[in-house]
């Protein structure tokens, strides 16, 4: 049977960025759910491990009520912990309790990229014991990054299930991303809810915001995700992000 999933932080080795700059006093917020007796820094031989790198916004925790891929992960679901381990992390740069722009180490005015973040992700699963992944899955920068960690890792990874992502960020992407900073700059207080407003009109195509608009009006949909943003998430982490993807 499985244990109850388990949050907690890691202390890693400092890590140099592509870019420049050095992330000191390095940790990252991890996520755990396997069968019982499978803990971190001790995994059980011969137990499938599954790696779930969250996208632009999304925290260490896939699974169970605040999960972002809870309909998937479970007893009985697709990802089920008694048959496999189940890892996440933070996303470097992120806001979620790992190193990130504002924290004690991380350097200013940092420019991250998802080789940075990849690397990041090896030196929690070495943290943690885990050599070999089963699978890695990530949707949006979360596949960017799996992509990199397969690339830069390819001895440790056997598959990879990467969402509505690519191997590079597009001027179309990049230039959507352009003006969120913009906007983020524009209007610190309330910048961050405008520029996720921005972000989720590029995450719908028409026909499915048709189908919002019928629900809640389109200016609703956009403003329940904007405030629900701005309650969660900060500007700098947000920027970084968009840093990571474009690069």
């Amino acid at each position: 049977m499985p244990a109850a999933p388990t949050a907690f932080l890691l202390s890693l080795p400092d890590l140099p960025l592509v870019r420049g700059g050095v992330v000191r006093r390095h940790r990252a917020a991890a996520w755990w759910w396997s069968r019982a007796g499978d803990e971190p820094r001790c995994p059980r031989p011969n137990i499938p491990s599954v790696l779930l790198i969250p996208a632009l916004t999304g925290g260490p925790c896939a699974g169970g009520p605040e999960g972002w891929w809870d309909p998937l992960i479970g007893p009985g679901r697709a990802l089920d912990p008694a048959k496999y381990r189940l890892i996440g992390f933070n996303n470097l740069g992120s806001f979620y309790g790992s190193s990130a722009p504002g924290a004690p180490g991380f350097p200013r005015d940092a420019k991250l990229t998802v080789v940075d973040q990849a690397r990041a992700i090896v030196l929690g699963l070495d943290a943690l014991g885990v050599r070999r992944l089963d699978l890695v899955a990530g949707g949006s920068l979360g596949g960017m990054i799996a992509l990199t960690l397969a690339a830069l890792a390819p001895a440790r990874v056997a598959r990879v299930l990467a969402l509505a992502t690519s191997v590079r960020a597009t001027p179309w992407s990049a230039g959507w991303n352009h003006v969120a900073r913009q906007i983020l700059r524009l209007d610190p207080a309330r910048g961050l809810a405008v520029a996720r407003q921005l972000a989720m009109l590029t995450y719908r195509a028409p026909a499915g915001l048709a189908r919002r608009h019928e629900a809640q009006g389109v200016g609703g949909y956009l403003d329940h995700h904007g405030e629900k943003l701005h309650g969660r998430f900060t500007p700098a982490c947000y920027a970084a992000q968009l840093d990571a993807m474009d690069a």
